[in-house]
């Protein structure tokens, strides 16, 4: 590093060798007489496609903790044939610790490269900023338009410095909030499943304090979302960054490093719409709450899934094929 120049934000840090696999439930539904189906995603851990399709042997299906045989709970499992809606929410850091350190004009440059290359008939593109108000600032709301994507970033590059603080976790609150209700929209929808991905540009420290780290991890546990961070400026907190940005995180402080990082997100976002299966069984519970545990494995790798649902009024004659999932 020469004299002078400003340091430079450290990579991530190398992933572990990927020995597992990412089960995720985008869909479920209960019919009678007693279906029981789930739409569920299969990725490995880097939530990647793993580029082969799973056959039925390597799901596993359990009740309450007890594995349910082929011969006591007839199934079907099929890839999915559903079309899948992408939601893409990104959330631009817009307070002190980035405008001053004159990183805005890299980070919209950044959030450009992203909108162009997921946006599609199937893929809208929101557009947010945060500070440390309570609220995210909406720029634009979801769209295929990518002129009007690019007006709406060029209307955040021109706005003011309102708040210096970071309400770091209540951005991740809020745009998780933003896509769930992007996707609920969808939700009574049989032929069609929507994904949502939130990334999210900061220098990784909440300043604000209007949102505890505990509260921000719950809904991380709870979200079925992607999230992506990407770390600006040489004070990035890699350990918050990693933490919110559980799909993939990445250290940049360069527009070549946005650009480069910008390809990785692109690809993932666009690889959500692969890897999904139907878990469609007729269960012989006839009452009650009960938990459905999925798991599925491929040679020592292995991830599972779980969907709760009221057995009450379950009976005889159930098919597996007459799933209302598709």
């Amino acid at each position: 590093m020469g004299c002078g120049e400003p340091p430079r934000a450290r990579p991530a840090p190398a992933a572990a060798a990927c020995a597992g696999l990412v089960v995720s439930t985008l869909d479920e539904a209960v019919a009678p007489p007693a279906n029981v189906s789930a739409l569920v995603s299969v990725l490995d851990c880097d939530a990647q496609p793993l580029g082969f399709r799973f056959q039925p042997d390597n799901f596993e299906l359990s009740e309450d903790g007890q594995v349910l045989s082929v011969y006591e709970a007839n199934r079907i499992i099929v890839p999915a044939n559903r079309q899948t809606t992408q939601r893409t929410l990104i959330a631009l850091d817009l307070s002190g610790s980035i405008v001053r350190a004159n990183l805005k004009d890299t980070m919209i440059d950044g959030a450009a490269i992203v909108a162009r290359a997921v946006v599609a008939s199937d893929h809208q593109v929101a557009v947010f900023g945060f500070d440390g108000r309570p609220d995210l600032v909406p720029f634009s709301g979801f769209t295929s338009d990518i002129g009007a994507i690019e007006s709406a970033l060029q209307v955040a590059r021109a706005a003011p410095l309102v708040d210096d603080s970071t309400n770091l976790y209540g951005a991740v609150k809020n745009g998780l909030r933003v896509l769930d209700e992007a996707i609920g929209a969808e939700a009574n929808d049989f032929f069609n499943v929507a994904h949502g991905s939130l990334v999210l540009f900061t220098d990784g420290s909440d300043r604000a304090g209007r949102v505890s780290a505990s509260d921000v991890k719950s809904v991380l546990d709870a979200t079925h979302h992607s999230t992506f961070t990407i770390g600006l400026g040489p004070e990035i907190d890699d350990q918050e960054l990693a933490a919110i940005g559980r799909t993939q995180h990445f250290l940049i402080d360069s527009k070549a490093e946005i650009e480069a990082s910008f390809d990785a997100i692109a690809h993932q976002v666009k690889s959500q719409a692969e890897s999904k299966y139907i878990v469609s069984y007729c269960s012989p519970a006839r009452a009650g709450q009960r938990k459905l545990r999925i798991v599925v494995r491929s040679e020592e790798r292995v991830g599972q899934t779980t969907v709760t649902f009221n057995a009450d009024g379950f009976g005889a004659g159930c098919k597996p094929e007459d799933s209302p999932l598709r």
